[in-house]
């Protein structure tokens, strides 16, 4: 076996990134684009110790779960693994991931339920962290080819709320009009769903940019930005966000609400990103946690104390921990908020 090499296989089942497996001569071969029970002709890419890299060259047998994936870039950007399944079928790969975890990993049989899934499953994302670059002169601005840090292009992107999507554009003509692309690292936006108030961080290399002040005039005309953050990163790393803030325009949080809770967030706490099956997640956790009102419940990972809040009103107390310490802060003052002593 070597590379170059091609054959006819059937996909047997998936990678945890949901590349296709396929199995030749004993050894597993990972094909990107491949469904359970599509046969197709495959070249060998790559070849390691115990498995190796495929590409298919073309399907004889196709899955009736596969469709076509409506984003122009999708087998460019690497936002997106599973996008060519139906939504029926991306359920199940990850409910069947949950279930090899649970018995490979953790050792032990135990049912995996059925993924709740969403009516409508796009523009549900209310985070966006966007890398920008230069490539040929050119600003690019969009996610990372799979792995690679090759910026792949986009005008928008189908899982974003369309705040993001407006914002995106913006900023792409600013860049271009100001040539001052080279400063920024990434463009990164926070929308609250109920309230609609949209928080932007200009994450760059240094303080000094040039027509910053221009930018900023011309994201504050959009009604719904409550919040512009210049964040610094000067730092050689894969990390987003830098330690210096500098509050730009408007108020340093913006505000969101699952059901009946308020909740302040800041740009480095950790909020889920699909409100909409946030609130689903959380009654679900409630009802399986059959609270009396007599428990002390821990929320470990806390972030700013959403799951916290949830539990605050069937638990007799509640302690949220977390290592970001602006987090606990926000965390704080959203039960405050709110009115919760509990916690």
């Amino acid at each position: 076996m070597k590379k170059n090499e091609k054959f006819i296989g059937t996909c047997e089942s998936y990678t945890y990134d949901g590349l296709g497996i396929v199995k030749y001569n004993n050894l597993a071969i990972f094909v990107k684009d491949m469904m359970v029970h599509e046969t197709g002709e495959i070249i060998i890419t790559k070849i390691l110790k115990n498995y190796g890299y495929g590409r298919c060259l073309s399907k004889s047998v196709l899955s009736q779960d596969r469709i076509e994936p409506a984003c122009s870039i999708y087998k460019q950007c690497g936002g997106c693994q599973i996008a060519h399944m139906s939504y029926e079928a991306q359920k199940q790969f990850k409910r069947e991931r949950v279930q090899n975890c649970m018995t490979k990993i953790g050792g032990f049989e135990h049912e995996v339920k059925d993924v709740l899934g969403m009516d409508h499953p796009v523009h549900y994302r209310n985070k966006a962290q966007i890398p920008v670059g230069l490539s040929d002169n050119q600003i690019k601005c969009g996610f990372y080819r799979i792995h690679s840090n090759e910026i792949i292009d986009m005008n928008e992107c189908l899982i974003q709320h369309p705040y993001v999507n407006e914002l995106l554009f913006k900023f792409k003509q600013l860049l271009n009009k100001f040539q001052n692309g080279d400063c920024f690292r990434h463009l990164f936006i926070k929308v609250g769903f109920a309230s609609q108030e949209v928080m932007v961080v200009f994450v760059a290399h240094h303080e000094n940019i040039p027509h910053l002040e221009d930018m900023v005039e011309e994201f504050s005309q959009f009604p719904y930005v409550k919040s512009i953050i210049l964040n610094i990163n000067d730092k050689v790393t894969n990390v987003v966000l830098g330690q210096k803030e500098i509050l730009l325009y408007g108020t340093p949080t913006i505000t969101d609400t699952l059901k009946d809770l308020k909740f302040h967030i800041s740009s480095k706490s950790f909020y889920q990103v699909n409100p909409i099956q946030t609130v689903t997640l959380y009654d679900k956790a409630v009802e399986f946690a059959q609270l009396t009102g007599n428990e002390t419940v821990l929320d470990l990972y806390c972030g700013i104390g959403t799951i916290s809040l949830f539990m605050a009103k069937k638990a007799k107390k509640v302690l949220g921990i977390e290592i970001v310490e602006a987090a606990i802060e926000d965390a704080k003052k959203n039960a405050q908020l709110n009115g919760i002593e509990n916690v």
